[in-house]
């Protein structure tokens, strides 16, 4: 009876350490599906509002936009991404906007990704 309680104790700890990295490696997956740099949707670099938003996998985040005068800026920070709400967070204290958090929703193969947050939402198209 001790034995069997140990092989029972043994084989569980197995599947939590089984199941604990599998789940690592579903994280992994789920955030390089950011990596890259994503462009407002109906907007091309030149447009009176175009931005972009480039992910990186250490965790920093460019944002580059299109100022009144005409001129370019770029604004990095950090970015994570919460798997269980959808949530996608920036922290881009040059801007103003620490902890600026969106629901994010992704479509047509994760080529087009859709940040919403209390004032709506805006498309983003992967960057060839």
């Amino acid at each position: 009876m001790k034995i069997q309680l140990v092989l029972l104790g043994i084989t569980l700890m197995l599947i939590v350490v089984g199941c604990t990295g599998c789940n690592m490696i579903t994280v992994k997956e789920t955030h390089s599906k950011f990596y890259g740099t994503w462009e407002a949707v109906n907007e091309k670099e030149g447009d009176r509002f175009y931005h972009s938003i480039t992910f990186y996998d250490n965790g920093l985040v460019n944002l580059r936009y299109k100022k009144a005068d005409g001129t370019y800026s770029n604004s990095t920070g950090t970015w994570t991404y919460n798997t269980t709400t959808a949530k996608l967070s920036f922290n881009l204290t040059s801007l103003g906007r620490p902890n600026k958090t969106f629901h994010v929703a992704f479509q047509q193969q994760n080529d087009l990704m859709l940040l919403e947050d209390y004032l709506g939402g805006i498309g983003y198209q992967r960057k060839p």
